[in-house]
């Protein structure tokens, strides 16, 4: 389990329902004090948007809508090299018809280990 960071922007499903499929999702993490490409994919390796509206639970969805104040998590692409820690995250998700881009970096404090 880990934390889930959302945009602080957000783009409508109608502008890019039409495309899902070719946006671009990747991120970078620190390795080894280098900057290393961690996932690299599109949309379309995901489930599609109508078939995880359809498997939410009543009252969330509706008419292929979510409830107001909802937000969709819809998984990722495969870590590259696998998953492990660093130092760093970013992340990108880009509209290749538009060339808008939403973005992400933290920086992550390992915390000690207590028994």
């Amino acid at each position: 389990m880990c934390a889930k960071p959302i945009a602080r922007h957000a783009w409508k499903l109608s502008e890019v329902i039409d495309h899902w499929d070719s946006l671009e999702i990747e991120s970078e993490i620190e390795d080894a004090g280098k900057t290393v490409r961690y996932q690299q994919g599109t949309l379309a390796e995901l489930l599609p948007v109508a078939t995880l509206m359809e498997r939410l639970p009543a009252g969330i969805a509706k008419d292929g809508s979510l409830a107001p104040n909802s937000v969709l998590l819809c998984g990722t692409v495969p870590a590259i090299g696998g998953i492990r820690p660093s130092p760093s995250f970013t992340m990108r998700l880009t509209d290749p018809q538009t060339g808008r881009r939403i973005e992400h970096r933290y920086e992550v404090e390992e915390l000690e280990v207590v028994a």
